[in-house]
Parts: C-alpha cells; sequence; structure tokens
C-alpha cells in the first residue's frame, strides 16, 4: 500500500541535519488515507509515494506547533538519502472516498470547495477524520 505525499515540501529536521520532515496535509493525501483507510497515528510506518514514483518509508509525527489552517500537523520523517525511485503512483484523482461509508466524496468537495472543515454528507464523518489530531 502506497499512500500519497507531496515531496516538494522537505525541511531538513531541526533537531537531526541527517534527518527530512515531510508535512501530511492535503487532499490528496488525504483522499489516499481514506481511500486504504488508514488513520494516523504516531510512530506508525507508511510508505509514502508521489506521482513521479519517489517513495520511502517514513515514521510517522504529530506536532501540534506545526498545525494551522492549512497544516494537520502530522508527518513523516526519515533519512533523505532512503528516497528510492519506482514507478509513477497510479493516484485516482476522481475519487475520493469516505473513510467511513466508502461514498465518494469528490462530487460533493467540488460543489462546497475544500477548506479543511467539511464533513461526509451521507454519515456525517469528518472529511479530515485521517489527519485528526491523536486522541481526537
Amino acid at each position: 500500500m502506497l499512500i500519497y505525499a507531496d515531496f516538494n515540501c522537505l525541511e531538513v529536521s531541526p533537531a537531526l541535519p541527517d534527518e527530512v520532515h515531510l508535512d501530511l496535509t492535503g487532499y490528496g493525501t488525504l483522499a489516499s488515507l481514506s481511500l486504504h483507510q488508514v488513520r494516523l497515528r504516531v510512530g506508525q510506518h507508511l510508505s509514502l509515494c508521489d506521482p513521479d514514483g519517489l517513495q520511502v518509508i517514513g515514521e510517522i509525527g504529530f506536532d501540534p506547533l506545526r498545525r494551522s489552517l492549512r497544516s494537520s500537523g502530522w508527518f513523516a520523517k526519515f533519512k533523505r538519502r532512503d528516497i528510492q525511485e519506482g514507478a509513477p503512483l497510479e493516484h485516482d484523482y476522481a475519487t475520493h472516498l469516505c473513510f467511513k461509508c466508502r461514498q465518494n466524496l469528490k462530487p460533493y468537495l467540488d460543489k462546497v470547495g475544500r477548506q479543511f472543515q467539511e464533513s461526509c454528507p451521507h454519515c456525517g464523518t469528518p472529511v479530515m477524520f485521517p489527519l485528526l489530531p491523536p486522541g481526537s
């Protein structure tokens, strides 16, 4: 299982110069997590991939100080040298399944916009469910 992530957002760890952090935010990552029914947990290891085929296994972390309207606070940490080239990710941009009821939310999100605050119109589950902070 590969989870979509945007590798353009890499930043060097402030504590460990060998380590990079990748923000896990945005609707591509959110749709991929929902598709695979993965809710992020601190310490979890996930295989991440971008559309060009860059892949890495990252350890998931959460920092409440990173949270903002456009950032979930979740990130993956790994060594830059661990990034590998693989096959391009075949990401289905036409589908965004609800985490719980599995209805396609894309038509709804296209209509109401993407503000990171929407809920499924079928079951009420927050669209951000896979990226909710720990303990939520």
